[in-house]
């Protein structure tokens, strides 16, 4: 969790994210104006991670890569569209949970 607050001192606003072993939440709160987030890949990621992670407002963030992320679901996408006001880009490709209704 100490990495994400030395990398937004130094002005860091895209981060890619290859696998999590700790929750999304430390990502996302140690990175306030963080305005890309590349999960894609992410086979760990699941909708209570993201539950977690979004739990206020995030207005920075412009990009979202969820893209073979095959835990998530339909449930997490109220949750993104709640959280995520200024959201411009978000990639779902290969995610087999998603549905088109």
């Amino acid at each position: 969790p100490s990495l994400f607050p030395s990398l937004a001192a130094r002005g860091i606003r895209r981060v890619q994210i290859l696998s999590l072993r700790r929750s999304l939440s430390y990502v996302v709160q140690g990175m306030a104006d963080i305005e890309s987030l590349n999960l894609s890949g992410c086979y760990n990621l699941t909708d209570n991670g993201l539950s977690h992670a979004f739990v206020a407002e995030i207005s920075s963030l412009r990009s979202l890569n969820l893209s073979l992320c095959k835990q998530i679901t339909d449930s997490s996408l109220g949750r993104i569209a709640q959280y995520l006001k200024g959201l411009e880009v978000l990639e779902l490709g290969g995610c087999s949970n998603i549905t088109n209704t």
